[in-house]
């Protein structure tokens, strides 16, 4: 039967896997094949005899399949914390954006929509601060965190899978790199920007044109 491993407790070696009937089987390290060629590690596959003790379900003559390590960008997601658990963090770079006049979800939805354009895939650290103006009037909010390319890991038996895989994480992350730097840079250029002064004949001329 085929089975995936699910659950590993090195301490003691046992080993919890899933077989393809969809019930859970138990095991232990060192009735397992091959596990002196590759370190188990939870999303593994590998090849097993079902066998029913009448108490629990037991993996006999296990044998792991040749494995192969990959990433693969991991759903986008927004959090307040640090990096959750069984992902990884591929690039980072901390974020700073005031939204001026408008609300808290304002201020949120602009650092959302600030990643897109990155092609970030995770904002951590997210928080969304009040802050008054210079006049002690409500309306301005801070919002901050770090745009993330993050990853979660899997096992594949396909070699070239998983060379394609890293390929695409790195083009994905060169990408966020150069659209991050853009958006940044022209997010300060426009900061930078005087405002238009319009010329007393331009003023004059909108005034009359009801503009």
């Amino acid at each position: 039967m085929l089975g995936e491993i699910i659950g590993y407790i090195q301490e003691t070696g046992y080993v919890l896997i899933k077989g393809s009937d969809g019930d859970s089987y138990y095991c232990f390290e060192n009735e397992l094949k091959n596990t002196h060629q590759q370190q188990i590690e939870i999303g593994m596959t590998l090849d097993f005899v079902a066998v029913n003790t009448g108490f629990e379900k037991k993996a006999s003559q296990g044998q792991l399949h040749t494995q192969y390590q990959f990433e693969v960008l991991s759903p986008a997601f927004i959090t307040e914390g640090g990096l959750p658990d069984g992902l990884s963090l591929y690039y980072m770079h901390p974020v700073l954006f005031r939204a001026t006049g408008g609300t808290k979800s304002h201020a949120e939805i602009a650092l959302i929509d600030m990643a897109r354009r990155c092609a970030i895939n995770a904002i951590l650290n997210q928080t969304v601060i009040k802050s008054m103006d210079e006049n002690n009037s409500d309306g301005n909010y801070t919002a901050q965190g770090a745009f993330a390319i993050v990853t979660k890991r899997g096992f594949t038996v396909n070699a070239e899978l998983a060379r394609r895989q890293a390929s695409i994480i790195a083009n994905a992350i060169n990408e966020a790199q150069r659209l991050t730097r853009r958006e940044l840079t022209n997010r300060t250029q426009a900061q930078r920007k005087p405002p238009v002064r319009q010329s007393m004949f331009h003023s004059v001329a909108a005034a009359i044109m009801g503009r």
